[in-house]
Formats: C-alpha cells, structure tokens, sequence
C-alpha cells in the first residue's frame, strides 16, 4: 500500500467575498505559483460541502469529504429529531453540573461534555455517563439531586452509544491521511445504511433517529465512479458482488477504460454476454486483469502512476457523474 504524503500549499487570509468564482480563483491562483495550471493537469478536488466550492468547482473533477458529510448527516438527524436533542441536552446539564461542582473526582472515569462542531463529542458524552450511569446516580441521590436523571433513561443511552459507535469508527479510518480511503467509501456507505434499519425492539427514540439518518446520508453522500472503481480494485472488497448486474457492469466498463490506459486489453468472448452466467464469467476474467494491474502499480515509479492517473481521469471525466444510492 503506498504512502500519501500531505503537503499544505498555502494559508491566507480571504478578504473577497467568499462566492464560488472568487472561491475558485483562489484556489486556481494558489496552483499557479506552484507551476500547477488547472487548465493542464487533471486534478481531483476534495473539498467540504460549502456551497461556494460547490459552486466553484462546477465542472471540475470534484469529490465531497465523506467525513463532513457523516458530520452533516448525524447533526441534521439530532436537529430533526427533537426527542434526542432533548436527550442531549439533558445529558449536558449532568455533565455541565458535576464540572461545576468538582463531582467527576469521584468517578472512575470523568463525564465528558459535547462541543457543537463535531457530533462524534456527543457519542463521546453518551458514552462517558453510560459508563458511570449508577456512579452519577448514588451521588447525586446523597445530594438529592437526582432530579438531574429524570430525562435520562439509562437503556435508551446504551442503545444510542451502541448505534453511533459504528459510526464513529467509520469517520476515524476514512479519516486518515497516510493511506487512500477512497476505497472504502462504498462499502461504509453500505454498512452505516444497514445499520439504520428498524429492529422490533428498537426503542421509539432510537427508531426515528435512525429514519432520519438513513434519509439523511441518501442525501448527503456523493458516490461517484471513481469511489466504485477504487472499491472494485481492492483485493479484500468481497461485498462487490453484492451489486446489481447493472451496477457492476457500470464499474467493469469503466475499469476497462483504466486498463487499457496502461496497454492491459481483455480478450474478446466468443460468447454473447446477456446471460447472467456469462457477466459472472467476464467479471471474473476482469478480476484476473484487476488483480495482475494491482501488483504492477506497485512496482512502478511514482511519476508513471502519476502519468497513468492522469490519463484516466481524462478518460472518465466526460462519463462522470453522481449516481443515485438506489442500486443495494
């Protein structure tokens, strides 16, 4: 597996307004004192969901953060249910009043307080006072406090630590910066979407904030074809073959297009390929061509994987597009 070495181009401060053609031109002018012209290199933008990068980018080969759209996701799902905003905020006047009055000494690990900008705080928070539910409950009964845990049912705490848990590890490993993730955008999406399925037993809290972040991460992740290639190129994906015939032949054609950039051609069948016998057996013979493709790109230079890079995102950009989430 290769490297990614990260480098910060620039800071500066932004005294334009920042709509998406001064949004862009900053960005373009930055590449420019780096002997980078936009209008010549292929380059794939990843940016957060800002509607100036949206808009800027318009047109240019441009990936959303999958993190800041996890972020979006769960944080509108608390906005739109209020139940567990409530929740929420009555965790955070336990956790605000045993700061306040030095009471978290006494626990064995410290209750920890949610901050606005990043929803993994709340799982964090969640969590902290489900470990030490009967630690805070005997100390605020010695001090007749316990009007404090009226809101707060210790079950329906566990079942939303246990549900943002996934979540949370999700975030963290495509997250990294030392190593591509792209690859594992697809199969997380498909994981964090089971998740959100309804069980008999689900509490009522916890069933409809799993109905909106189900709506919610339809709405907010942005899976383009470049994120099903990476998916399909990578040994250990043994859930590809779980896609639709449609799908997966949407990803084999575009992976041709790959392959044949470094001179790798599959040989024609003989065959028709409209059965489903025939797709499995093409897929498999694109497998073989994926695997033997895999090995070389770790044997060649970094300057040849950059020219090959180059060359198809060429090719896929006039096909690229966003693909509905509706193909599981």
């Amino acid at each position: 597996m290769h490297r990614i070495s990260v480098t910060c181009f620039q800071t500066s401060l932004f005294e334009q307004s920042k709509t998406g053609d001064n949004t862009r031109d900053q960005i373009f002018a930055t590449l420019s004192r780096y002997g980078i012209d936009p209008n010549e290199f292929h380059i794939i933008y990843v940016t957060d969901n800002g509607s100036n990068l949206v808009c800027g980018l318009k047109g240019e080969v441009h990936l959303r953060c999958v993190c800041h759209c996890l972020n979006l996701a769960l944080q509108n799902g608390v906005t739109l249910c209020p139940s567990f905003e409530s929740l929420i905020k009555s965790c955070q006047s336990v956790c605000t009043h045993f700061k306040r009055c030095e009471m978290n000494q006494s626990l064995p690990t410290s209750l920890k307080l949610n901050v606005d900008t990043r929803w993994t705080s709340i799982h964090d928070m969640l969590e902290s006072i489900s470990l030490n539910f009967q630690q805070c409950e005997d100390l605020l009964f010695d001090r007749n406090e316990t009007f404090y845990l009226n809101d707060i049912s210790r079950k329906v705490v566990m079942d939303f630590v246990k549900f943002l848990s996934l979540f949370k590890v999700a975030s963290e490993e495509m997250s990294v910066d030392k190593t591509p993730t792209l690859r594992l955008v697809v199969p997380w999406f498909t994981i964090l979407k089971n998740s959100c399925e309804l069980k008999d037993d689900d509490h009522l809290l916890i069933a409809q904030y799993k109905s909106v972040v189900s709506k919610m991460l339809d709405e907010k992740f942005r899976i383009t074809s470049l994120h099903y290639i990476a998916t399909f190129l990578y040994p250990s994906a043994k859930r590809f073959l779980t896609f639709s015939n449609r799908l997966r032949e949407e990803i084999y054609n575009d992976t041709r297009k790959i392959m044949k950039t470094i001179g790798i051609h599959e040989e024609q069948s003989s065959s028709s390929s409209t059965t489903t016998a025939e797709t499995v057996k093409s897929g498999r013979k694109i497998l073989f061509y994926v695997v033997m493709l895999w090995k070389n790109l770790q044997e060649i230079s970094m300057k040849t994987m950059m020219m090959i890079a180059m060359k198809s995102i060429d090719i896929l950009t006039p096909n690229f597009h966003f693909r509905k989430m509706n193909h599981y």
